[in-house]
């Protein structure tokens, strides 16, 4: 018999203000990479953010179908599985899904792990707001004795790391829609060029202007390097390929979890390990944005299913049980799938 579960899936755009190599990686404003912190801006911290506030997220056009840039990181699908069968959980759809405790990529220039194999600082993943009633939340310690990832050979850290870093236009334009990074940019350089102007003849915030005016001169230094082919300077082939690069994610939550007391999601098995499996990829070098899509599957017990009691050790029949078995049908609780 197979494990009841869960299954929720979530998909968004994430901040990760970063600085980028040559840079030491805590490097807080940016000096020979291709990320840097602006005027009027915080500083470069690594930190992942799902559910990006106003102060880190810079100012840009839309893409495609969106009118702004869809920050933030949500459920989009959720369903239990149970012998084959599939049932939908739509009041899960759209819940905020969140990374607590500031975490951060711990890579160190080379020194923990080699690029694109680095794990998370810590991993205290949150799936609704921290009051909500649904709000489902684990850890996932890398080890249970509280050393920092700077403490822990390599062998460890490859148990939560990333599983490389590849090239994978296809898997970023299926989730994104984003399938030409090139005109992304142009777009972007076209919309930096009329948005300084316009604050420049409005006399806006000077930091505002500042930043403004650096980040057109760095987007279309990335396009005007592409145009000289292999002679380009590298950082301009980062800059772009950096949009169709993914690292994936794949480990067991093993940590201590909070669930709701809501059916059906009070049977989920807090004793089993969970699994969490995503990517995230699409940096974005100018906004310093990157998109996140995976699932967190939760194994479930099994329902209630109350024993009949009989009037007699003998064979049961519906005369045995109290109550004929139409009556029993409409005697079971059947509101936990319809609750959510």
């Amino acid at each position: 018999m197979s494990t009841p579960t869960l299954v929720i899936r979530f998909r968004g755009w994430a901040v990760m203000r970063l600085a980028t190599d040559p840079d030491p990686t805590d490097e807080p404003d940016g000096v020979s990479g291709y990320t840097y912190a602006y005027a009027g801006e915080p500083r470069l911290d690594r930190v992942f953010r799902l559910q990006p506030t106003a102060e880190f997220i810079r100012p840009g056009p839309g893409y495609g179908e969106y009118e702004q840039w869809p920050w933030g990181v949500r459920v989009f699908d959720a369903f239990m599985l149970e012998q084959g069968t599939k049932t939908p959980l739509p009041r899960l759809n759209d819940l905020p899904v969140d990374l607590l405790d500031n975490p951060y990529l711990d890579n160190r220039n080379w020194l923990l792990t080699p690029p694109g194999w680095e794990p998370f600082s810590v991993f205290k993943l949150r799936i609704g707001g921290p009051n909500d009633p649904l709000a489902i939340q684990r850890d996932a310690p890398i080890t249970d004795d509280g050393k920092e990832t700077w403490q822990l050979p390599l062998m460890k850290l490859l148990t939560q790391a990333a599983r490389g870093i590849y090239l994978e236009r296809q898997t970023i334009g299926a989730a994104t829609g984003i399938w030409d990074a090139v005109h992304l940019y142009e777009e972007r350089r076209d919309w930096l060029e009329a948005e300084l102007r316009r604050q420049e003849a409005a006399k806006g915030d000077e930091d505002a202007i500042t930043a403004l005016a650096a980040r057109f001169r760095e987007v279309s230094w990335a396009l005007n390097e592409l145009k000289k082919g292999p002679k380009a300077n590298p950082d301009a082939h980062k800059v772009i390929g950096a949009h169709y690069a993914i690292e994936t994610f794949d480990f067991p939550m093993t940590g201590e979890a909070t669930t709701p007391a809501v059916e059906p999601l009070n049977r989920i098995n807090e004793q089993l390990p969970w699994n969490v499996s995503f990517f995230f990829g699409c940096f974005d070098a100018d906004l310093l944005g990157a998109f996140m899509q995976g699932a967190l599957i939760i194994p479930l017990r099994p329902p209630p299913n109350p024993s009949l009691k009989f009037d007699s050790p003998k064979r049961a029949s519906t005369r045995d049980v109290s109550g004929s078995s139409k009556n029993r049908v409409k005697n079971v609780d059947r509101s936990a799938a319809s609750r959510i």
